[in-house]
């Protein structure tokens, strides 16, 4: 039987390579995303890759022809915005379970999560009574 550190090191390898399976599946995942949008009438079809990234847009029937410039604008926007906000949604729900309690995986693709709120404006500096063991120094 091995020593009490030995069995921490195989723990903690243990450990390092079920994360490491985690990253590589998680990373798989968000490669996969692709949110594809048809609106309605079928006048266009948008897909979009895991960072909302657009990656086609298709005019599956003539319904586009009967619009004018500024409606087909707006079918156009609001048709990349819903699959825009569809990739997102599915590359939150990857992340959402590595992320630490508190933190909105919605706000932080989207970048409007407040990391700064995380961190404390001002660190308890380490107290000098104590030594580095904890122990009060008299």
């Amino acid at each position: 039987m091995g020593s009490q550190y030995e069995q921490q090191l195989e723990e903690s390898l243990a450990l390092y390579h079920r994360r490491r399976e985690e990253l590589a599946e998680f990373q798989n995942g968000m490669a996969a995303i692709s949110v594809t949008v048809v609106s309605p009438r079928k006048v266009v079809s948008v897909t979009m890759g895991n960072a909302g990234e657009l990656k086609e847009i298709k005019f599956p029937t003539t319904a586009y022809r009967n619009l004018t410039p500024s409606e087909l604008g707006a079918v156009l926007t609001t048709t990349i915005e819903d699959a825009r906000s569809q990739a997102l949604d599915r590359a939150a729900e990857l992340l959402s379970a590595m992320l630490p309690p508190g933190l909105d995986a919605k706000q932080l693709v989207r970048g409007k999560a407040d990391l700064a709120a995380m961190m404390p404006d001002d660190p308890a500096a380490p107290n000098p009574l104590f030594d580095r063991a904890g122990q009060e120094v008299a």
